[in-house]
């Protein structure tokens, strides 16, 4: 079987970050200058993100909260515009194909949270993201042009 067949029959699970926030975890993560905090963590090394949304669960309250997530290349990377985390709702993630630590790219994610005026501790939201990675397999699918084994007919 040739090398590139191997490889097109190759597969992989997928590895998520699946968590709730908290508005106070976020308050939590505001810089000295009162306005712009980040949330830094790792993703899986060779990975690229091929889905995530985040789903404001609870409203959070203060002026203008929003949320961007990307990582410390382009804190945006993922929305085209910050999330609004003042209404209930879903956003999905756009993924753009950067392949995380490798050849010199960054390997950190980032959540950027800002938010102005006197925000109390309302507001939570359900973080997922989805990364496959480069060059993994975890199990094959099989080589179809393979004669098939019989069928084992139980004991006897």
């Amino acid at each position: 079987m040739s090398k590139l067949i191997s490889r097109l029959e190759g597969r992989q699970s997928s590895e998520h970050v699946f968590v709730e926030i908290t508005r106070a975890q976020l308050a939590a993560t505001l810089v000295a200058n009162g306005g712009l905090g980040y949330v830094e963590f790792e993703a899986p090394q060779g990975s690229v993100l091929v889905s995530g949304a985040a789903r404001v669960l609870t409203a959070f309250d203060g002026t203008s909260p929003t949320l961007d997530v990307g990582d410390s290349v382009d804190d945006d990377r993922y929305t085209s515009s910050p999330i609004d985390l003042t209404a209930a709702a879903s956003t999905t993630f756009t993924p753009d194909g950067y392949l995380y630590g490798a050849g010199g790219n960054t390997n950190k994610l980032r959540l950027t949270y800002s938010v102005s005026g006197s925000p109390t501790a309302a507001g939570s939201l359900l973080l997922h993201m989805e990364f496959l990675r480069l060059h993994r397999e975890d199990h094959t699918q099989g080589n179809y042009s393979a004669p098939s084994a019989p069928p084992n007919p139980g004991p006897h």
